[in-house]
Parts: C-alpha cells; structure tokens; sequence
C-alpha cells in the first residue's frame, strides 16, 4: 500500500470530523513527511505512485502546441486541482483506479495523483473553466437552519433567475463540441435542520441548486446527465428539479416508471439533453473502510462498469441512455448538485482537442464570500457574519464573460492562507465569527480591514453570466485578477 495515498485518507477523514482543514495544511503535512523520510522518494513519478495506475497506460498522440494556456504543473499544488469536478477523455477515465477512492475526495485525487499527473491541467484564466461552489457559503449564512431574514428565499430565487437566464437563450444552439460528454452528478441532499431534514425546506432548496447545475451543464452543451444517488428518497428532489428545469428550458417531461427509479426523467432544449436518475443500492460501490456512504465512488465504480459491457442492458440503459451505444460517449465530467459550471463556449472545440489529445481539465473551485451587497434588503444577519458592504469590501468587479472578460490566475501565491496561522477552520471563514455581535458604531473600516484581513489580498468580483454572488478566490487561496484583455494571448 502506497504510504502518502493512506497519510492523506488519514487526514481528509480526520478533518471531515474536526473541520480544522486548511488547505494547505494536508500540503504541509505531506512536505514535512518527505523532508523527515517517513517515506522513500524517487526519481520516476509514476513509481512513486506504487500501485497506482501510471499515467501512460493508454497509447496517445504527441501533443501539439496547444491554443489553450495551462498554468505550469509546478505551480500548482496538489489541493489546486480540487474542486469536486473535473473533464475526462473516456480513457482517462477507465484507467481510474476505483480501489483508490477511499474517502470523497478521493474522487478528485484519484485522477489527479498524488504527485499530479502531466496531464492534468488547469486554465490560466479561470473564466474559460471553474465552478461556483455554493454549500459552505451558504453554510456561513445560515441559509438552511437558522435562514435569518429570508436568505433562504433569496438564494432560491437567485438559482431560479440563472436557470432563467439559460432559458432566455433557448433560440440559439447549444455548443456541440462536448456534446459526447455524460456529466455524472454526485447527488446528495441537503439538510435543512433538525425540525425539517430531507422536508420541504430541503426539497425546494435542493431542487433550486441541483437545477442550476444542470442548467449551467446544458449551457456548455453536454449530451447527458447521470445524477446519481443512494437515498430511498432522492427522487423527490430530482423531480422537483426536472419541474423548475422543464417549465424554463422548455424540454418535455417524461413518465416515471412507478416500478423503478432508474429512468429518464427529460430531455432539455434544441440540443435534447437527456436527465437520469440512478438509484445505486450495491455497498460495495459506495462504503469503504474510510467513509460510510461514498457517492462519487459510486457515479464512477457504475459509470466504468456500464462503459466496459459488464451490466446487464438494463442497467446499462440507465447510465447511458438508449439513444446510442457504448462507444458514443467520448468524455466524462464529475461535479455535485451544489457546483454551478462557467465556462466560454468558443473555447470548447479546444477542450475537445486536448481532451482527445490525452489531456485532463480541471476547473477552478471559485469560493463566494457572504457579502452585504448579496443580502436581501429585509435580511436580519447579524453584522460580523457577512463582509460590510463598506470602504475597500464594496469594490465589487462584475465579470462579463460574454464580452471576453477574463480573471487571470495569480500566481503560485495563496495570500490569505501561507500569511497567517490557523485559526482552527477553513481559511476564508476566519473573519467570519458568528460571536462578534457588531453594533453599527463598530463597523468603521479599521476594525472592518483587521477582522477580514486574510479576504483583503483578494479582488472581489461576481459573475454577470453565473449566480451573481461575491467570490474573491478559489477555496484553496490562489488568486485571480481581473482582465479585459485576456491572459496572455488566451
């Protein structure tokens, strides 16, 4: 057993309990490791891998100079990759090795390697691809639990309006460059506290988040989802969503079978999007020595399985879909019900030629910050759990992507995290104490700038083409300025 890969399911479990993860703390941890020798390092990455499968296993063409520009691997470290998502060729994909997804993130790091491949890249500027992940921001608002001053309702509406926006384009195309690509979205629900769970506050939270997603899949012109998930009652907040998608993005709804509930539940738009549910019941897909109930593990462990012709056809229609066979799907992309995918659409065609060419895409993991200016006007958040929106927090930049606005990565630089100590939680919620109580009269920009002194480093900017909510960085702390002229020819 490869040492580094159990020391780093080790840490992930234990910081899943805990929540003391910083993320350059697992980076840390893993450098001292080397630097005492606890275990050997060589020369050749792939056999510092051990028996992980090697990068070369599938035959492919030298790479030309690729249009796209890709950050350098060695500017990035390994958690830079992370964002719970990530683009595959179809044979990138098979050679995942499912034995090496432990823990849930391991669905990420599985494909990335411990020391990361060559081949998997990232965009310099992260408007051609990243995600906006939404579960911890509106954790720190209290969206579901507590939902002071209808946050809640705001968020929903918010998730509503951008499948809207998506719907307003209904008369033009879809992009066709991926349109071989089956996105599989590791589904799970949210809790809305202890007097609801799963109810109504969870089902039309949940359905309004999961249908941003899919609507943001559609907008890049993806030929079919897999939501995948392992709860008796999933489907109800599957079709909830299909019902907001279906009545904007003008698709047909069709019958669910009352006998099973791994069918097609829609089809969306001119490009005709295929939405599936998969019920998965098998433990071994989805527990594992580390974690009870591993759903990303699952979406891969079935979709590699339905690929390879080892289910019965059956089976294998509820992953694919009977319009075509196997060897259709060309690429496969992984993300969760709370992820709202960005990208440019004319760079597509060249996502699809690297992707062909060997290559492995990872997007940014855009991290929004609660901000005043995103708060309904009757709201009743306490002050000191949102940024003011006040002096240097309410420069806000809206990024137009379809104007050709950029934000071009910083550098190997994370400001807001190699800066300063831990403060016993994920870095980007430092300021944020739900026990300082401000009053008014303390909210001058001094204390301001002192309390959130960590989000100072970072431009603070929102989507005009995504939810609109205030994001400064990536969850890990990497940077990106904003540009109208590209990024360096890109």
């Amino acid at each position: 057993m490869n040492t580094t890969w159990t020391l780093t399911r080790i840490f992930f479990a234990m910081t899943a309990v805990a929540t003391v993860a910083d993320v350059i703390l697992h980076q840390k941890f893993l450098e001292g490791l080397l630097e005492m020798e606890i275990f050997p390092v060589k020369e050749n990455r792939d056999e510092n891998l051990g028996d992980a499968p090697v990068s070369s296993a599938t035959e492919y063409p030298k790479l030309p100079v690729q249009p796209l520009q890709f950050i350098n691997n060695s500017d990035l470290i390994q958690h830079d990759y992370f964002s719970d998502s990530w683009l595959l060729s179809r044979e990138r994909f098979l050679e995942m090795d499912t034995k090496r997804i432990g823990i849930v993130e391991d669905g990420v790091f599985a494909a990335v390697g411990i020391r990361p491949y060559d081949h998997c890249k990232m965009l310099s500027d992260w408007m051609a691809f990243s995600v906006e992940h939404m579960s911890h921001w509106w954790k720190l608002l209290n969206a579901l639990s507590g939902d002071p001053g209808n946050v809640r309702q705001h968020i929903q509406s918010r998730f509503h309006q951008f499948v809207e926006s998506v719907g307003t384009a209904m008369d033009r195309e879809p992009p066709t460059a991926l349109r071989q690509t089956i996105a599989m979205i590791a589904f799970y629900p949210y809790k809305a506290g202890s007097d609801d769970q799963f109810g109504t506050k969870s089902v039309g939270f949940t359905a309004s988040s999961l249908a941003a997603t899919i609507a943001s899949l559609y907008r890049a012109g993806y030929g079919r989802v897999v939501i995948v998930g392992i709860r008796d009652d999933d489907m109800k907040h599957v079709l909830a969503a299909c019902k907001i998608l279906t009545s904007v993005l003008n698709g047909k709804r069709s019958t669910v079978g009352k006998s099973s509930r791994d069918s097609l539940l829609a089809r969306l738009g001119k490009s005709n999007m295929e939405v599936a549910y998969v019920h998965v019941t098998d433990k071994s897909w989805i527990k594992t020595k580390w974690v009870g109930y591993n759903v990303p593990r699952a979406a891969i462990v079935g979709m590699q399985l339905a690929l390879t012709g080892k289910m019965n056809q059956t089976d294998t229609d509820a992953w694919l879909g009977k319009d075509h066979d196997s060897s259709y799907w060309k690429y496969l992309y992984l993300t969760e019900p709370d992820t709202i995918l960005q990208t440019k659409n004319e760079l597509l065609p060249l996502f699809q030629q690297a992707l062909d060419n060997g290559l492995s895409l990872f997007p940014h993991r855009l991290q929004p910050f609660p901000h005043e200016a995103d708060l309904p006007a009757d709201h009743t958040v306490r002050p000191g759990t949102v940024l003011p929106n006040v002096g240097h927090f309410a420069k806000i930049t809206e990024l137009d992507t379809s104007n050709g606005d950029s934000c071009c990565d910083g550098g190997a630089e994370w400001p807001g995290v190699k800066d300063f100590d831990s403060c016993g939680n994920w870095w980007y919620r430092c300021g944020y104490r739900h026990d300082i109580g401000l009053s008014s009269s303390s909210l001058n920009e001094t204390y301001i700038m002192d309390a959130f002194k960590r989000l100072v480093p970072y431009p603070l900017m929102r989507l005009k083409d995504g939810t609109g909510f205030v994001f400064g960085s990536t969850e890990q702390g990497r940077r990106c300025f904003p540009s109208k002229n590209g990024c360096g020819g890109q």
